[in-house]
């Protein structure tokens, strides 16, 4: 049995693909072709991640993205900065996370698969 990323390559297993990358390899059953694989999905994952980042809109969510998520900025600095309560903050974080998996899945990912291909797993 061939494995890529802990998937099941093998012919054999019924039932409709349900990742990404298995939809792929039902299109690209060549062992040599299994490298070219990753890299198509890949930048797969890469233009759904930008795509569910650039679809956030609201001006709080944007400073919860880069300020905290990207920058490591706490949430009480950030609060402070805003005039809020962190508690309210993390509620909006929350919902702001929430968003984006729905879209993540939404696309066909699940969330921990898109994260594993995009760290090369």
């Amino acid at each position: 049995m061939d494995r890529i990323a802990g998937v099941d390559t093998s012919t054999g297993g019924g039932g409709p693909p349900s990742s990404p990358q298995e939809r792929l390899e039902e299109h690209v059953p060549d062992p040599q072709a299994q490298e070219g694989l990753q890299e198509v999905l890949k930048q797969e994952a890469r233009e759904v991640l930008w795509r569910v980042v650039a679809e956030v809109n609201h001006p709080v969510d944007k400073l919860l993205l880069k300020k905290h998520i990207l920058e490591g900025q706490t949430m009480e600095d950030l609060a402070q900065c805003l005039g809020s309560k962190a508690s309210a903050l993390r509620q909006q974080k929350r919902r702001l996370l929430q968003r984006m998996k729905q879209k993540i899945e939404k696309a066909g990912w699940e969330v921990e698969e898109l994260i594993e291909v995009l760290q090369g797993c």
